[in-house]
């Protein structure tokens, strides 16, 4: 029974097919205005395009199906909501407790934050908006 689950979900997608994909995805976002590129790629480039010519996009299409309605949830989120969101957030990881993971007990800790950075720039993309340095 397993087996059979794999080999409908199975997809062998060859090397040379998924680099001219993303080669092509390169353009498409490449040609966009530059106020929207400087949002930076996590703004513009957070699913697909909406065009199945795209290797990328069947994909999502096939493995993500219900991708484009999460993606108008998430746009359709008021600017104010998402600032109080982000400004909550914030104050609970600036007023955490920090604790070793040897001194912990079960049910010691609500949650477990993990921090890591990231560059501003890859390659020829900014990740984010100059706003958030």
């Amino acid at each position: 029974m397993c087996r059979s689950f794999f080999e409908e979900i199975r997809l062998i997608i060859e090397g040379p097919e998924l680099k001219d994909d993303l080669s092509k995805l390169d353009k498409y976002f490449d040609a966009l205005l530059s106020e929207t590129k400087a949002k930076g790629i996590y703004v513009f480039a957070s699913h697909p395009p909406d065009d199945a010519s795209f290797l990328v996009t069947r994909l999502w299409n096939k493995y993500l199906p219900n991708w484009r309605e999460h993606q108008a949830q998430k746009e359709a989120m008021p600017i104010e909501v998402q600032k109080n969101f982000i400004e909550h957030f914030e104050t609970r990881m600036n007023n955490a407790e920090a604790m070793h993971p040897s001194e912990a007990k079960d049910g010691d800790f609500q949650y477990v934050s993990m921090e890591r950075t990231m560059t501003y720039v890859k390659g020829k993309w900014n990740r984010r908006s100059p706003e958030d340095k």
